[in-house]
């Protein structure tokens, strides 16, 4: 599929695999992992001044890091702050770094600015784009360039720097997060070694406006180990600074549906203005947390300066018990137990402190019998609603209302289920049942890439569900879309910009993963197969989503069409190289503006644009 007919609905930033015994046989045979699409820019909901960011199904967990000396160096503009993996800050319980061999499933930037409003320097936005990078021997010299995902809440929010808010002072505070995942430093495999340090640029004027609050780094990964108990995490963002019509902060945290029987537990409040002689009490379902920070300090101190991410763990990982600890854990587990999870911050009566939220985290370890993926509250209701769309709230079996399928799945103990969605391409679409074979036309010379086609009475996709059986695996394949196969061309955007095709000429071809991820994320016409029809404003009826966004958490998804478009050279594998012993010099020249790479192998470029290159394996 060529990318000038995708177009982009929402961003991902993470991804769900199932626990290792079971993904690595499955990908071996359909090769696809499935990506997560994340809701942003809603309004602040009834759960909360905080709105739902995304939740993560993982059999690992989640560390935390945060900026210091943001505000201490300040250059151009800028400030400059160190961000250290694993932290050593005090306040931080549970995991703190990355295990070896994890997988990084996302890492998140988190910062907050204080911005004036009007049409001025300081203005709204002048706080949203900054740099980043990872800090090591022979690393980059300068940072990536980030613009972060402005995190409005319903209302503007005021701020103040003296503790708890009164009259608007024409300033307020702003969240920013951005995607940072594909900075992180590689090993020598290609891995993500994501413990370390890294150096974050953020727009900051000391005390005029725009000013960087805080910046805090949120890695989520994954272990590659059955015996790891698979664990949910959840995401609340936004921004809210407390004021004197709401001094209280009170979020309920939904998206990870049952806790286990006996769950470990995890909650961060990511926050600016804290202050060390401010004070205020921290509640989890109704327990109180007690601060962990010595001295008699308050749960948010302004430990990198006016920035706080202090992470409780329950049961607590250490020996003794700090005082005043839960000795419990507050948030209740097994069959029954509440879908949501409730914390509450109260400043005290005197010396009040009043800090402004950028995120709420937390996480539990979830009911999953059967080590698949799935929890066992989605197996006895045969389905879910998806936790980003009206508050978790949804119609069992309608789609259009939230609620993902999941009929066929076994009793918690039965053995494990792995779910799939299965699209495929036809260079004709005939009609508007995609769940049939013969919505491809197939007479010569059409053809279709529905694996269920097959001349000797079992076919493609029978055989592997077959094989699975064999590995008491019940396999669930879901045929879904046929979509009509389009060749790649060059065309524009609505505004006259150009769109280039990556795969010119080239006829169902989509990049891995970008192009896969841009795929997934499109409307579909089920009546005609095609993504161009489900473009305009008012798209039709039969427009329905390529993958729906709450599968990511329980499907995989398969899409067989002409070939997986993949870069012939790159930098990483080493075919962008000197292969020429005899003219040394980089894989990579730079003359003026014009840069020059050398591939391994010939090209095959032809044209006018390629005469002025010195050989066949040179491209301008």
């Amino acid at each position: 599929m060529q990318a000038t007919t995708l177009r982009l609905r929402s961003v991902a930033w993470g991804r769900r695999v199932m626990p290792a015994a079971i993904a690595l046989e499955f990908l071996l045979v359909l090769g696809f992992a499935q990506p997560a699409a994340a809701q942003t820019g809603a309004a602040a909901s009834v759960n909360g001044p905080l709105t739902f960011g995304n939740n993560f199904f993982v059999t690992g967990d989640y560390v935390v890091g945060g900026a210091q000396g943001l505000n201490n160096h300040l250059v151009n503009g800028f400030g400059t702050g160190t961000i250290t993996i694993p932290d050593a800050n005090p306040g931080i319980t549970g995991a703190k770094s990355v295990p070896p061999g994890a997988q990084i499933i996302a890492a998140l930037l988190y910062w907050q600015t204080v911005e004036k409003s009007g049409v001025m320097p300081g203005q709204p936005g002048s706080g949203q784009n900054g740099f980043f990078r990872p800090v090591f021997k022979n690393g980059p010299q300068t940072g990536y360039p980030i613009s972060g995902d402005d995190l409005m809440s319903q209302n503007t929010v005021s701020y103040s720097a003296g503790g708890c808010s009164g009259s608007s002072t024409g300033k307020f505070v702003r969240t920013y997060r951005a995607d940072v995942r594909a900075y992180l430093p590689q090993d020598a495999s290609g891995d993500i070694s994501a413990n370390g340090t890294y150096e974050v640029r953020l727009p900051s004027t000391g005390n005029n406006t725009p000013l960087t609050l805080g910046a805090t780094l949120v890695i989520i990964y994954r272990v590659l180990s059955p015996d790891v108990p698979l664990n949910s995490i959840v995401i609340y963002d936004g921004a809210f600074a407390a004021g004197n019509g709401m001094l209280n902060m009170t979020q309920t945290v939904q998206g990870f549906y049952e806790a286990a029987q006996n769950p470990v537990s995890r909650l961060t409040h990511i926050v600016s203005s804290g202050q060390s002689n401010k004070f205020q009490t921290v509640k989890l379902n109704g327990s109180v947390l007690p601060s962990l920070y010595p001295r008699g300090q308050p749960p948010f101190p302004g430990y990198y300066g006016n920035w706080d991410n202090t992470t409780w763990t329950f049961p607590y990982p250490g020996s003794p018990l700090p005082p005043n600890y839960p000795a419990t854990n507050p948030v209740p587990g097994g069959v029954g137990s509440l879908p949501s999870a409730t914390t509450t911050v109260v400043p005290a009566t005197s010396n009040a402190g009043c800090v402004s939220w950028g995120a709420v985290i937390f996480s539990t370890t979830v009911q999953n019998t059967d080590k698949d993926g799935l929890l066992d509250v989605w197996k006895t209701k045969q389905g879910y609603c998806d936790a980003s769309i009206n508050e978790g709230s949804c119609t069992r079996g309608n789609p259009s209302t939230g609620w993902v399928d999941l009929t066929g799945a076994g009793t918690p103990g039965d053995g494990p289920d792995v779910f799939v969605q299965l699209d495929y391409m036809c260079s004709s679409v005939t009609g508007s049942s995609p769940s049939s074979p013969g919505s491809c036309n197939t007479s010569s010379p059409n053809y279709s890439f529905d694996p269920r086609l097959s001349a000797d009475g079992t076919n493609a996709v029978q055989k592997v569900v077959g094989a699975f059986a064999n590995k008491n695996v019940n396999l669930h394949v879901i045929p879904t879309h046929a979509i009509q196969e389009l060749t790649c061309t060059d065309t524009t955007d609505l505004n006259g910009n150009p769109l280039l095709c990556p795969f010119p000429n080239q006829q169902g071809v989509v990049g891995w993963p970008g192009g896969f991820v841009f795929y997934e994320n499109q409307m579909v016409n089920t009546a005609d197969g095609n993504l161009d029809d489900c473009t305009s404003a008012n798209p039709p009826a039969t427009c329905v989503p390529v993958f729906q966004h709450g599968k990511k958490d329980s499907y995989h998804h398969a899409l067989f069409a002409h070939a997986l478009g993949l870069p012939n050279w790159t930098l990483q594998s080493g075919t962008l190289a000197n292969v020429d012993a005899n003219t040394p010099g980089p894989n990579v020249m730079q003359s003026g503006r014009i840069v020059k790479f050398k591939t391994s192998t010939p090209h095959g470029l032809t044209g006018t644009s390629y005469t002025s290159c010195p050989n066949a394996t040179d491209r301008v």
